[in-house]
């Protein structure tokens, strides 16, 4: 059935916007928020139009009630989202509180070439909260902790460029920074009250989504077999990660300074153990001849996007596969990194940690 949206923000007050709505976090969040206020949401999809992203936001969530939410197209690498400056002041001055979700998610790009989408898009997003003094709440990734580190670390573990585990994981520690610094550049006439959110591994039951558990089921498809190796994974469910956001975010909403929030999942588990599961009728595998099949099959057997698709699952799955191969530590995600006080106060930023474990969240 077709249903009739209403685009105009200018009617719009104490809304809550969301970014990049139809990802797999995002849809989860939306859920939430639905069910626990009675504000207004703003959807942001990336479209051409405002009536392109009202079909992939029906594709995507086909049950929601589009009699509370309002669905805007936006530009996450444009200049101010892609708007007008008239829609840009009329959305800003509508929302209390903004969700920025949304990011271009490739490990086969550097961080200079995600810098439009996933660095640059919070300045806009910062600029926007600023016209109403909003709540804004920033996902970031536990990939900002490089690979094989102790698991006690702190803020500095995160700055060496040369560490990065990816250009994405890169791009949203330049994100993080760009925030800090426009949260503390002098007086503001409507302070933005700015959280941040280190997610680990997010993983989505639909089996389209592009998370490990997607490029996995890809991966095995192609190869036919998956890969023998030791190391391991902390998969954040993004059920589990929307209701952690959502009790997060009410924590201290009031207060002034910026406060750092990480999330992950501390359940542990090989990626050998995941594949077996997801294809068990499938044989194993060395990992160096696994990698070079699924090597070939992107460069040799397959076309455009097919082979996009294979080059990327191969490019998460390696990033992630050699970590425990020599005996090293796991995944960032398992980075408890509650050791932040010291940097952070010289910062004037307030750690704190939460640890998600089967659906509960636990403050330290």
């Amino acid at each position: 059935m077709s249903r009739v949206i209403n685009t105009n923000t200018a009617r719009l007050h104490d809304a809550i916007l969301v970014t990049g709505a139809t990802g797999m976090l995002a849809q989860q969040l939306i859920h939430q928020l639905l069910a626990n206020t009675a504000r207004p949401l703003i959807l942001c999809v990336r479209a051409s139009s405002d009536l392109a992203a009202l079909a992939r936001m029906q594709a995507a969530l086909p049950e929601l009630d589009y009699t509370r939410v309002h669905v805007l197209a936006f530009d996450l690498a444009a200049p101010q989202l892609g708007w007008s400056n008239a829609l840009f002041e009329s959305v800003g001055s509508a929302c209390t509180e903004i969700w920025h979700l949304a990011a271009e998610v490739n490990f086969l790009l550097s961080a200079a070439e995600l810098a439009a989408s996933n660095t640059e898009s919070a300045r806009s997003i910062f600029r926007l909260a600023q016209t109403n003094g909003a709540l804004l709440h920033f996902a970031s990734s536990l990939g900002v902790f490089p690979y094989q580190l102790p698991h006690d670390v702190d803020e500095q573990s995160a700055r060496p460029d040369g560490l990065f585990a990816s250009g994405y994981a890169s791009s949203k520690w330049q994100a993080e920074e760009l925030l800090r610094q426009l949260s503390n550049e002098g007086a503001q006439a409507k302070p933005v009250r700015l959280r941040i959110y280190r997610l680990g591994l997010c993983v989505a039951q639909n089996s389209r989504a592009h998370d490990i558990v997607g490029m996995s089921r890809y991966a095995l498809k192609l190869c036919a077999s998956w890969p023998d190796s030791s190391a391991s994974i902390n998969a954040l469910d993004s059920i589990d990660a929307a209701a952690a956001l959502c009790l997060l975010g009410s924590v201290d909403s009031d207060h002034a300074q910026p406060i750092i929030w990480h999330v992950q999942n501390t359940q542990v588990e090989t990626i050998s153990a995941l594949h077996a599961q997801l294809q068990p009728q499938l044989r194993k595998r060395a990992l160096a001849e696994w990698a070079e099949e699924l090597s070939n099959a992107s460069t040799t057997h397959l076309l455009g996007h097919e082979a996009q698709q294979a080059e990327l699952a191969r490019a998460m799955l390696l990033m992630l596969l050699p970590a425990s191969n020599n005996g090293e530590t796991d995944l960032p995600g398992t980075v408890l990194a509650t050791h932040t006080q010291s940097v952070l106060t010289k910062l004037a930023w307030q750690p704190k940690t939460v640890v998600h474990v089967l659906g509960r969240a636990l403050l330290d």
